[in-house]
């Protein structure tokens, strides 16, 4: 498959889980009359999907030769899940979705970015694998702009109906998706009762059990990698203690509606895509790389904790910081993501990089995983401005740990 679908559908990607992240903790909050807890556990166990499929992916894509056949099933079958959560009455079913929904889509990136690494030079794979992030961060605006044009539009259907609408757009997106990365070819299946086979397919479940626990154990990491994937733990621990709620956040706090959440969460991902264009004419220095990710990580605890002490000293222009805030996180990641992805696959060989790969996105999804946990708590019991300041503590502390390990 040639680049540019790969790009396309990713970009597809993009729109359909922006515009469902949103959703997602909202209508626990909104259908299923679930609070501020259970809407942070509803992202938790998303999160623990993507946990669980980071760390098959990191086992599963160095052994494969073809990755369009797995993209193209991931796609699939999250379109259908999302399909099934807009119509779930039982917040525990909605949470098992959530969790499959994880799962499944947490192969595609992982799988993108392995094959670019692997189809030419340093300076080509960074211009490709910053291309493929832009174009699913150009998708993530138009979904959100989208999703929030959508909302405004329609006025005759309650919340509830138009957070379903948003679910089977989002399935939409996904499906087309799968679409695009599907290979035209004859398959041919024969299904022969064999025991050897039988034999064969238990021990390969059985090794790929053991690789799982074993991508696990760090331990067997050397102590710059264990490091760094230690920080990045700590840093989207403390970024996702506030991402995971500040859809609810708006609507409880601000009494915003719903559109207006949509909104600005594309300024949010526009902001990003401008960065994203930023960053790839400068993707060639390796020198920058360093500073850009300082620089990120510094100014996010600087915003986060501003916000914390605004809530509490209960300032008048804390709403009109924190939505300015938020655009110019928005417009910090690609500064981060893209230098760190390629920090991560520099530390590794071609043939461990598909692991290594799938260890940062499981020392990520491990973070939000826990933060999720973690944030509806604190925001339930303590308040919001505990939360911001604890988050920015966080993220502070893992600029620490970083510092040691950038190269």
């Amino acid at each position: 498959m040639g680049l540019k679908k790969w790009f396309v559908s990713f970009a597809l990607q993009g729109a359909s889980i922006s515009i469902l992240n949103i959703v997602l903790s909202l209508y626990v909050v909104i259908a299923l009359n679930g609070n501020i807890q259970s809407a942070s556990v509803a992202v938790a166990f998303f999160s623990l999907g993507n946990l669980i499929g980071s760390i098959s992916s990191s086992i599963i894509l160095d052994k494969i030769r073809k990755v369009s056949l797995l993209i193209y099933l991931s796609f699939l079958s999250s379109s259908l899940i999302i399909i099934l959560m807009a119509f779930v009455k039982s917040i525990y079913l909605y949470y098992l979705l959530s969790t499959s929904l994880g799962i499944m889509i947490s192969f595609t990136g992982p799988a993108m970015t392995l094959q670019l690494s692997k189809a030419g030079d340093d300076g080509f794979v960074r211009r490709q694998i910053n291309n493929l992030n832009l174009y699913n961060s150009i998708g993530s605006t138009i979904g959100m702009l989208f999703g929030s044009f959508l909302l405004n539009t329609i006025k005759n259907l309650d919340d509830v109906k138009k957070l379903k609408i948003v679910f089977f757009i989002s399935s939409i997106l996904l499906l087309i998706s799968s679409v695009l990365t599907l290979e035209r070819r004859k398959i041919v299946i024969r299904i022969v009762p064999d025991i050897r086979a039988t034999k064969i397919i238990f021990l390969k479940a059985a090794k790929f059990t053991w690789e799982f626990f074993s991508v696990i154990n760090i331990k067997k990491l050397d102590r710059q990698l264990r490091l760094l994937i230690f920080a990045i733990f700590i840093i989207f621990f403390g970024a996702n203690l506030l991402f995971t709620i500040f859809a609810v956040f708006l609507k409880e706090y601000f009494k915003v509606s719903s559109q207006f959440v949509f909104f600005l969460f594309a300024a949010n991902s526009l902001g990003g895509n401008i960065a994203f264009f930023i960053v790839r004419q400068t993707s060639k220095n390796k020198q920058l790389d360093k500073i850009f990710i300082e620089g990120v990580l510094i100014t996010r605890s600087i915003i986060f904790l501003l916000i914390g002490i605004f809530l509490f000293l209960k300032v008048g222009f804390v709403k009109l910081f924190t939505y300015i805030g938020f655009i110019v996180l928005g417009f910090t990641w690609p500064f981060l993501y893209i230098p760190l992805t390629l920090q991560i696959t520099n530390l590794t060989s071609h043939e461990t990089r598909g692991k290594t790969l799938g260890m940062f996105n499981m020392a990520i999804n491990f973070g939000v995983i826990t933060a999720s946990f973690v944030a509806g708590f604190i925001s339930y019991h303590l308040g919001y401005a505990l939360l911001f300041i604890i988050g920015g503590f966080f993220v502070f502390l893992g600029y620490l740990l970083m510092q040691r390990t950038l190269t």
